[in-house]
């Protein structure tokens, strides 16, 4: 991603200001920021509590579907503005626990509740499974009928490539909550 050249900003302002103010404005919004212009998604979360995922799932090969589809539901809420209520790092952990869920593993462990800080029980985590259930069934529905917009996530993971995880039937009901 590049951003546009400054004389693009000078001549969207109808030359109203000029390149060096243009730099000027742009250095002076820097430090009030202190530079801290970069966000984080569900993605970097995802990273890390996958490495934790793998701990408890002997096997390789539902470990590259739990990372697919984990994958696969993050793109899905990226595409629905009712998401943005949930932190990235709970949309994290809910893609994963929906995840192993869908996949008949224990959907979720104490290691994966110990890097990511969430419990199973706690009602904000409950809520943001709940919702994301309802997307993955929903996009299922549409994909089957092949009705609706937003189908590019559905696509890109109907490839082999990505295991043909938006294939995979959508469960009914929420995972157990299980106390150790």
């Amino acid at each position: 991603m590049f951003p546009p050249p400054i004389d693009e900003f000078v001549y969207i302002s109808d030359s109203t200001y000029k390149r060096e103010e243009v730099i000027e404005f742009e250095s002076h919004m820097l430090h009030v920021l202190q530079f801290e212009v970069a966000a984080i998604t569900e993605k970097n979360f995802l990273r890390r509590y996958l490495m934790a995922a793998a701990a408890d799932i002997r096997s390789r090969k539902f470990l590259q579907y739990t990372v697919m589809l984990s994958n696969y539901l993050i793109e899905r809420t990226m595409q629905d503005y009712y998401f943005v209520r949930y932190v990235p790092s709970l949309i994290a952990s809910s893609a994963i626990c929906l995840s192993l869920h869908t996949l008949g593993l224990p959907a979720w462990t104490p290691t994966l509740q110990h890097y990511t800080g969430y419990a199973m029980e706690d009602p904000l985590f409950q809520s943001c499974l709940s919702d994301l259930l309802h997307l993955y069934q929903h996009a299922r529905r549409t994909q089957l009928s092949g009705d609706g917009s937003l189908q590019a996530v559905n696509d890109k993971y109907q490839d082999d490539k990505y295991l043909a995880v938006s294939r995979i039937p959508a469960p009914t009901d929420l995972p157990a909550i299980t106390k150790d």
